[in-house]
């Protein structure tokens, strides 16, 4: 193999990795894009629905400017992707401590919350008592 063969492979390889860069980030950006006007107009439906219907200044403001932000940032992210890969064989085992830790939080947000009505009826018995 030549040197010059081998140059231009590597440019060619390097435009390829360009390529799905720019691609995936394309795709990123129609996606933050989309999910922004979708909730825009569920808010702005809903609006509709409640009688407080108008403009979409207000939609557009809470639902839409959130997903600008993240925008520059999906480049970088996509190059990330394209150089640390997720290894086939331990995403499964990450998914599994991802749902392990989503059951652990809920569990614990319960128990909060039972805690919380519980000391919320201790609170009103003893309103009452002092009522009397």
């Amino acid at each position: 193999m030549t040197a010059s063969h081998e140059l231009t492979s590597f440019i060619d390889s390097r435009q390829a990795r360009n390529t799905r860069i720019i691609r995936g980030s394309l795709v990123l950006v129609a996606l933050c894009v989309v999910f922004g006007i979708v909730e825009m107009l569920q808010q702005h439906i809903g609006n509709i629905a409640r009688g407080d219907g108008g403009s979409l200044l207000y939609p557009a403001m809470y639902n839409l400017l959130p997903w600008l932000p993240v925008l520059p940032t999906l480049p970088f992210i996509v190059l990330l992707a394209e150089r640390w890969p997720l290894d086939q064989a331990r995403w499964k085992s990450y998914c599994k401590l991802q749902r392990e830790l989503v059951a652990l939080e809920i569990k614990l947000d319960a128990r909060a919350k039972s805690e919380r009505r519980k000391e919320m009826r201790r609170w009103e018995r003893s309103r009452r008592r002092d009522a009397w």
